[in-house]
């Protein structure tokens, strides 16, 4: 766009009369632009794209439409129509070409030409690419969480691109920093024959034994046909997870008023069966002001396996001001951390109460309830609720998520608590939290549920629960079912393999009386795989149904002396021949020995002397 001044202006010496103005009047003009201006396209076929001429700052006229600087490759390049009157509004014409049936595997590009009868010109390019038979590779999932002992699958879908047709490879490559012990992989089938446009998928397991190291990994898949230079690769993150443990403690945000106290839970909770000591640190910085100081019930608490455990802390104010806590929980290389913001002022806060502060629940039986009530401290606000279920295998609901409050009032809530037939009768809890929208106070008050069970149930159990063999051998574990509150019923099993390889059998496919044992047998052939495999034995009783999974590590055979041979020989032969060796070694030396006279000489003291020769 440009722009046309008219100036009129008047000489130094002379007055200045009103003869002329200033004008800046825009340049009429017009751009042009191909959709879609980007092709892939094969030899022999013909395609077509918009051309858009649009006019800008008043431009009217006619605008001739031509195809230059056109490769051989591209063909019959036209226009319809070839010029385009332009009266305000944009313009379209449609161009079409054909790429040559012999045109190289390359880029090309034409361009289209706009010009006018005057001085104004614009171009566009259209490019174009004729590809040379590729693959497309892809997996149904880009990031897999894998347990230590554990593994999962992936689906990988490879397709026939532009005509590709050929058997494909494929091959596996794990990358990972800093990694002592890598998980595994494999994939099922190894080659896949594609027909043009077609598609065929094969299974990637990706195996993490108990002793893989924790952290992020690359697990690469490529497709490569050995007929055609094609390839490509599609990339899976695996997060193989160890023993570990979580560090949380709520509220985030606590308000106390200044010279005095506020104690809220510290929760640690073990994953993947952690267990060991924790160090608890406190980093307390802020401003203005002293910072306030803590006390840790536990600065060292033990945790086993699956536990929930809470760790009190209390923090102790002096003086106003905003600080933050920052706790962090290490057990050797394993550190987290948690922050929590401290607003140390005088503000109205609020009281949470339950009654009662016990339930007791019969699992698969009817929900049970307690009254929560909250009560304003002397200020109007509105309360957010909110609950959390510990261990999470009991439902918790309550009636209302907010309540508002005038000073001085209350307000009573319920909360009802349910436990299925599934749920493992013991103690849980449910924490109910409420936080102030005006004032942002906060508070939390707790209900403790027993769960117990009157059904009757059964569970399986495995010893060992790991096997690890040869390929070629066989191993077993016992399975037991143990009954669980009276319960006598038959109990069928079953077993199923993941990976295919080991072949899994029991002794006996059913327990009688709801109480008993079976020998499972696993057995693998010269041909299996090494590595890590799941066996899993489901019983089933009715509605009723539970299963134990086996760990089995099958190791590569390694190849040993046999233990009646030395050296390839009997031990009889072996001696025989030893002994004749010895026997011929002690007599060359008798012969090669031997004394002569012995013959006079003039020692060094001036006497005689003996001298022997040996040979």
């Amino acid at each position: 766009m440009g722009l046309l001044c008219l100036v009129a202006t008047a000489g130094l010496s002379s007055a200045v009369h009103a003869t002329g103005s200033t004008n800046c009047l825009p340049t009429p003009e017009f751009l042009v632009d191909a959709s879609p201006d980007h092709f892939i396209l094969w030899q022999g076929m013909t395609a077509s794209a918009t051309v858009t001429v649009t006019p800008r700052n008043g431009f009217t006229g006619t605008v001739k439409l031509e195809a230059v600087n056109v490769p051989l490759e591209i063909t019959n390049p036209s226009f319809n129509p070839v010029t385009l009157d332009v009266t305000g509004i944009a313009q379209t014409s449609t161009v079409s070409f054909r790429i040559s049936p012999t045109a190289a595997i390359g880029l090309y590009s034409l361009d289209v030409n706009a010009t006018t009868k005057g001085t104004l010109y614009h171009y566009t390019s259209i490019t174009v690419r004729v590809p040379s038979p590729e693959i497309g590779i892809s997996s149904d999932k880009s990031l897999v969480h894998i347990p230590q002992g554990r593994n999962d699958a992936t689906t990988i879908t490879v397709k026939s691109l532009y005509g590709f047709t050929g058997i494909l490879d494929l091959t596996i490559a794990i990358t990972g920093f800093h990694a002592l012990t890598p998980p595994t992989a494999s994939i099922m089938p190894r080659s896949v024959s594609l027909i043009n446009g077609g598609a065929k998928t094969a299974t990637l397991t990706i195996f993490a034994d108990q002793y893989a190291t924790p952290g992020i990994y690359s697990v690469q898949v490529m497709a490569q046909s050995s007929s055609a230079a094609a390839t490509n690769t599609t990339q899976i993150l695996v997060e193989v997870q160890g023993p570990d443990f979580t560090l949380d403690a709520k509220p985030p945000l606590l308000i106390i008023p200044p010279f005095s106290s506020k104690t809220i839970p510290l929760e640690v909770n073990s994953t993947n069966k952690f267990t060991g000591d924790l160090v608890l640190t406190v980093d307390i910085t802020g401003y203005p002001g002293t910072p306030p100081s803590f006390r840790l019930t536990d600065p060292t608490p033990h945790i086993n396996a699956d536990q929930h455990l809470i760790d009190p802390i209390t923090f102790i104010t002096v003086g106003p001001g905003s600080f933050i806590a920052n706790i962090t929980g290490t057990s050797g290389l394993l550190a987290h951390y948690t922050l929590i913001y401290l607003d140390v002022r005088e503000v109205h806060d609020f009281s949470l109460t339950r009654d009662p502060d016990a339930l007791t629940i019969n699992r698969g039986g009817p929900s049970v309830s307690s009254q929560i009530t909250v009560t304003s401290n002397n200020l109007a606000n509105t309360i957010d609720l909110s609950i959390d279920c510990y261990p999470n295998e009991i439902t918790a609901n309550l009636s209302a998520s907010n309540v508002s409050l005038t000073s001085g009032t209350s307000a009573t809530i319920t909360l009802t608590v349910s436990a299925t037939r599934f749920t493992t009768p013991g103690i849980y809890g449910v924490s109910i939290f409420g936080a102030g929208m005006n004032s942002l106070s906060h508070n939390r008050t707790f209900v403790t549920v027993a769960v117990i069970s009157t059904t009757p149930d059964f569970d399986i159990s495995s010893n060992p629960e790991t096997v690890t063999m040869k390929s070629g051998d066989k191993a077993t574990t016992t399975i037991t079912v143990n009954p669980r509150y009276g319960f006598t019923d038959p109990v069928n099993l079953s077993t199923s393999t993941l990976p295919v390889g080991p072949i899994a059998s029991l002794g006996g496919s059913s327990i009688v009386g709801g109480s008993g044992s079976t020998t499972l047998t696993i057995n693998t052939d010269a041909s299996v795989v090494a590595g890590t495999y799941t066996v899993t034995v489901e019983g089933t009783s009715g509605r009723l149904s539970h299963s134990e999974q086996v760990t089995v590590n099958v190791k590569s055979p390694i190849t040993t002396q046999h233990p009646g041979t030395i050296l390839g020989l009997a031990p009889n032969l072996f001696y025989a021949i030893a002994g004749a060796i010895v026997a011929a070694i002690v007599a060359g030396v008798g012969a090669a020995v031997r004394m002569r006279k012995p013959r006079h000489e003039k020692g060094i003291d001036g006497g005689r002397a003996l001298r022997y020769e040996t040979f």
